[in-house]
């Protein structure tokens, strides 16, 4: 489009629909013509809010999104963590490193879970399911450090990755063995539990690894 900054959202989200239109008449097997999609187009309707300076967007955001169809956990808490990031091109490589990396690891039918269970772990007292958004913030706050926060949920999901669908690649076959049993038997009360034995765990493998390595030489450390 001719005089449209090509580095705005609205030029952004322009090409998103583009491409997205294009590749539906161009791959779909439902026979979708352009009439089809005009006629779904024209029902759309869109919504422009002007924020000041002093606005919060994820606040805003909240808010319209109480009075329509409720989002899951992990949608607000994702974009709780995404919104904040203004450059476009960093929020993707953020949503693509961490995030899309998390439900490689777990799955994205887990992730809920697996908030409500790191959370647990963080703080032990109850949690109710529709309060995991508002711990996250509260966590989040506490911490108030948005790299911290998503190498930690990186971290942990890998360590549920083991916990749930026991095929990590970063522990033994037999320590998955092991973490099966509590899958077979369903005991998934205990997993923020072992969230934490997994992170103690990592820390004295690199205390023994910082010890072995004054006590042996370099090839016995080799071997």
């Amino acid at each position: 489009v001719k005089g449209l900054n090509e580095t705005s959202k609205i030029a952004i989200n322009y090409k998103n629909f583009v491409d997205r239109i294009n590749n539906v008449i161009l791959n779909s097997d439902d026979n979708i013509s352009y009439s089809d999609l005009l006629s779904g187009i024209s029902k759309l309707e869109i919504v422009e809010i002007i924020l000041d300076e002093d606005d919060n967007p994820q606040k805003i955001f909240e808010s319209i999104n109480s009075t329509g169809k409720y989002l899951t956990n992990p949608d607000l808490i994702r974009n709780f963590l995404l919104m904040g990031i203004i450059d476009p091109g960093i929020q993707k490589e953020y949503y693509r490193n961490y995030w899309v990396e998390l439900e490689n690891k777990i799955s994205s039918d887990n992730i809920e879970k697996f908030f409500y269970d790191f959370l647990i772990m963080k703080d032990p007292t109850y949690i109710k399911e529709d309060k995991v958004y508002d711990n996250f913030k509260k966590y989040y706050d506490d911490v108030n450090d948005k790299d911290y926060v998503f190498k930690e949920i990186l971290r942990y999901g890998e360590y549920y990755k083991l916990i749930l669908c026991c095929n990590s690649k970063l522990y033994s076959k037999k320590t998955n063995q092991l973490c099966r049993i509590f899958t077979i038997l369903k005991h998934n009360t205990i997993y923020s539990f072992l969230l934490r034995v997994c992170d103690d765990f990592k820390d004295i493998q690199k205390l023994y690894d910082a010890e072995t390595k004054n006590i042996l030489t370099e090839d016995e450390i080799a071997k």
